[in-house]
């Protein structure tokens, strides 16, 4: 497990593993990040969500992926379940909260319907087991994340991220992040070469004024890389 920021090297990334994780995630947005799919990010995010409890702080979840559900739609492995206390909030769609048997205040519906309803940002009056599904894109969740803020400026926000996935950290601006690593045998080398890209991205800084660039929305593909200079002497 490992503690960083992820804001223009603001602090160190080793310093950050002797910070209080509790007290860094009061009033901000943390992401939690994963090596690879039941790497333990949800029980992780459990045991954070308890932790604010005990210092009185409410929090504030919701999921890139879908969490909560009894197994893996996709493998069928278990998986953790997700309870919520009174006084939590949460962004989830509307199916969920009517398949639980907790009981919800509906805060805000945003834009976009699907299958499952509306992405909502409710908030638990009754306790209750409850599946966090993803409410859209990297954008949407950035306006999202945002909304929460427009109402509690000091809200401490926990994002259960997807695997393999670091994307989403532009979703909220001077955000934090943890990453949650399973590591075995047959993944120590790639588990080291994951830590040490972040290590790495950790010192990158942003180009001095001067410095001419180039910006790419999205990600990167053949076509969009065809478009670089060939003058280009570093890529982030």
């Amino acid at each position: 497990l490992l503690s960083a920021q992820s804001t223009e090297g603001e602090v160190p990334f080793m310093e950050c593993l002797s910070m209080n994780p509790i007290a860094s995630l009061i009033g901000r947005t943390t992401f939690l990040l994963g090596s690879e799919k039941h790497a333990g990010k949800t029980t992780f995010m459990k045991f954070l969500l308890t932790k604010l409890r005990e210092e009185g702080v409410s929090s504030t979840v919701l999921s890139i992926g879908v969490d909560g559900e009894g197994h893996d739609l996709l493998t069928g492995a278990p998986k953790p379940e997700v309870i919520l206390e009174t006084g939590d909030m949460l962004i989830t769609l509307e199916k969920a909260l009517y398949q639980s048997k907790g009981s919800f205040e509906l805060l805000e519906a945003f834009p976009g319907e699907g299958a499952f309803g509306r992405p909502v940002l409710a908030k638990v009056r009754r306790r209750g087991a409850i599946e966090l599904i993803r409410p859209g894109d990297n954008q949407q969740t950035a306006f999202m994340v945002q909304r929460i803020r427009d109402i509690h400026p000091n809200a401490s926000i926990l994002v259960d991220g997807a695997a393999q996935r670091m994307t989403q950290l532009i979703s909220a601006p001077n955000a934090g992040f943890y990453m949650i690593l399973r590591v075995r045998p047959n993944s120590l080398l790639r588990v080291v070469e994951q830590l040490r890209l972040l290590a790495l991205l950790q010192e990158v800084t942003k180009p001095q004024e001067a410095c001419s660039e180039q910006r790419f929305v999205g990600a990167l593909t053949q076509r969009k890389a065809k478009a670089l200079s060939e003058h280009t002497k570093t890529l982030v």
